[in-house]
């Protein structure tokens, strides 16, 4: 009976959700879900009109003021020489509030691209180094801790490391960057080769056609700061003393876009300035986003073909025989389909990969993997070389995280694989991107770490879901910094936010009853833990339940397919192993084991989550660089 009678309210239930969800505005099925059960947990509050809701919004602003009002105004000149008003965050009041509780790329200023293009000079930063109020590197700034009974903080900060997009860099430094006959701020005798490839007429308008001839850092004139300041201060003279045409012949000669407003113009920030050194190239733009990758990878494919391979169509082919772990997948949903008949039109159009860069960092060590067995009866091995070292390159980066790259072996590898594109013939497609691989490496080394760009880029996703409802076109600048500004505060304040030790994603999962009867096979009851498909490991990254895993057993390499994971008071994971078979260059082979047994395991030794293809009871892993000197110790 109760049964019927669950079964016969059902309909009723529905038709009420459907009922809300048309009677509202329209937001995502996943939004009215996380907007229902908030309000079923906190219930609705007392004031709902949008009034209210704006004056909430600004109310929580108001409060981080510890070093002045959070969003502050200052005035700009445009390049007409008229003035006007920019708004922006107050970095040293966010601070305050960030030490209590915490979130990286934070929006501090939003403006529109037409806005900011017609801005005379460059991004200054002279509020955030420079303040009236407070000074960084002297005085320190002063953080309150949340507990009244820890001593409070003073942190002293310089300007240290600029990184961003070519474009944003350009516009930072007011340099002109890969649209300049003198192109990189890092040396001296970098100049651009008009390529012999031609543009033609369907050829994207932005498509860079020059390219850089130098293939060993040996051959690089390495520039300093002071010198790249010295050159600004000589342009400050010309700029008073020279015609403007013959003053333009100089902007072109060093690289500079000159302005008196201009980053490096700025006296009181010129002390801190290092230009040379805070210059780090973004390798995700400078690699797999419209980079290096996606030429290499285009040109290997097409030499292949006409070594006649069919590797396009093969290509595609292999890729369906893959599987990717779960946190990839959500990237690559359909590996085959990215080498579809229209992408591949796309490619051939454009001389390189038209992908993502997420497309793009899945399918490369696939891609490398098949170059070294799939076509290693090529009568020309050269375009598979190229390749290999290209991807391998790219896994140099990808594992920097992870400690074990030096700058050394990062600057060796561009090396090689520049030399390779030049064995090949490729030196026409060698764009001025495939210059920055020669400086990853320095930056490695001076700063100890490399930072690419995938949260900066992902930033632009929240900012356009916020700004894109938005009418009010008269405030529109305020009204979208006010919803960024108010959503990323209340983000800092949810717990956990910067929590990088290995963790259960959720604690609130549901079991299943065949999840609770594998649980139960080990002893655990459910009244004691908590279980959770997806596992958070320690310092990023993630696993989920079906996926195969690389862990660490003592000092060796181990391999299995994650069933479960589980906490109680730790994180658990229950994992079937596989036994080790051999090892190739870049991959591993494990058999299915025959006692078929699932073990319970330490959460904290799990790697990672693997790519592989399974053959009969054989699978085949690809193996990060990071995991194959554990390998290689443990066989």
């Amino acid at each position: 009976m109760d049964k019927d009678a669950a079964a016969s309210g059902r309909p009723a239930k529905l038709q009420k959700l459907h009922d809300l969800r048309r009677g509202v505005p329209y937001v995502s099925k996943s939004a009215l879900e996380g907007i229902l059960k908030t309000i079923q947990e906190k219930g609705i509050p007392e004031v709902v009109h949008t009034k209210a809701m704006l004056e909430a919004t600004r109310k929580e602003i108001s409060s981080w003021n510890a070093y002045g009002s959070l969003l502050q105004t200052c005035r700009v000149i445009d390049v007409h020489g008229a003035e006007k008003d920019l708004m922006f965050v107050n970095f040293h009041s966010f601070l305050h509030g960030l030490f209590k509780q915490g979130d990286a790329w934070m929006c501090l200023m939003f403006q529109k691209t037409n806005f900011i293009g017609k801005l005379d000079g460059s991004m200054s930063q002279e509020h955030v180094f420079c303040n009236d109020v407070v000074n960084p590197q002297l005085t320190g700034v002063l953080l309150q801790s949340p507990d009244p009974e820890d001593p409070p903080l003073r942190l002293y900060y310089r300007f240290r490391i600029l990184v961003q997009d070519g474009a944003a860099q350009k516009f930072c430094l007011a340099m002109k960057g890969d649209s300049d006959t003198k192109f990189c701020v890092k040396c001296k005798n970098c100049i651009c080769i008009k390529s012999s490839r031609q543009c033609d007429n369907d050829s994207d308008a932005e498509e860079d056609f020059s390219t850089a001839k130098y293939t060993k850092k040996s051959q690089l004139h390495l520039a300093s700061d002071s010198e790249v300041l010295d050159s600004w201060q000589r342009m400050e003279q010309r700029f008073l003393s020279e015609t403007p045409k013959v003053f333009a012949q100089w902007e072109q000669a060093t690289g500079f876009s000159f302005s008196r407003e201009a980053l490096l113009g700025s006296t009181r920030l010129r002390p801190f300035l290092e230009p040379v050194s805070c210059y780090m190239h973004d390798w995700m733009h400078g690699v797999v986003a419209n980079g290096a990758l996606n030429i290499v990878g285009y040109l290997f494919l097409q030499a292949m073909q006409e070594q006649g391979l069919q590797s396009w169509s093969s290509f595609r082919d292999y890729l369906g025989f893959w599987v990717l772990p779960a946190a990839t997948k959500k990237a690559c949903p359909d590996l085959p389909s990215l080498f579809d008949s229209k992408r591949v039109d796309a490619c051939k159009k454009s001389s390189k990969l038209k992908m993502q860069a997420s497309e793009l960092l899945c399918i490369g060590p696939i891609l490398s993997h098949f170059a070294s067995t799939a076509c290693a009866g090529a009568a020309d091995q050269r375009p598979c070389k190229a390749l290999v070292a290209m991807v391998f390159f790219l896994e140099l980066l990808t594992s920097v995280v992870h400690g074990c790259v030096r700058g050394k072996e990062l600057g060796k590898a561009a090396e090689r694989v520049l030399q390779l594109v030049v064995e090949n013939d490729w030196e026409a497609w060698m764009v001025k991107k495939f210059h920055w691989m020669l400086h990853y490496g320095d930056s490695l080394q001076l700063h100890n770490c490399l930072i690419p760009c995938f949260a900066m880029e992902r930033k632009h996703k929240q900012l356009t879901k916020i700004g894109t409802p938005i009418k009010n076109m008269r405030a529109y600048e305020r009204a979208v910094l006010e919803e960024v500004v108010s959503g990323q505060l209340f983000k800092l304040k949810q717990p956990g936010r910067f929590d990088m030790s290995c963790r259960l994603l959720s604690q609130s999962c549901k079991a299943t009853r065949a999840m609770q009867e594998l649980l139960a096979q080990h002893g655990v009851t459910m009244g004691q833990v908590t279980i959770c498909r997806t596992l958070k490991l320690a310092g990023g990254g993630s696993v989920s339940t079906g996926d195969v895993v690389l862990l660490k057993m003592q000092s060796a390499l181990a391999c299995g397919i994650l069933l479960a994971n589980f906490g109680n008071g730790q994180p658990h994971s229950i994992l079937k192993f596989l036994d080790f078979q051999k090892t190739l260059a870049d991959a591993a082979e494990w058999k299915e084991a025959h006692d078929n047994q699932a073990h319970v395991v330490s959460s904290f030794g799990i790697l990672c989550a693997v790519s592989y293809f399974k053959s009969s009871d054989v699978y085949r892993t690809l193996l990060p660089y990071h995991a194959r000197n554990l390998l290689a110790r443990g066989s």
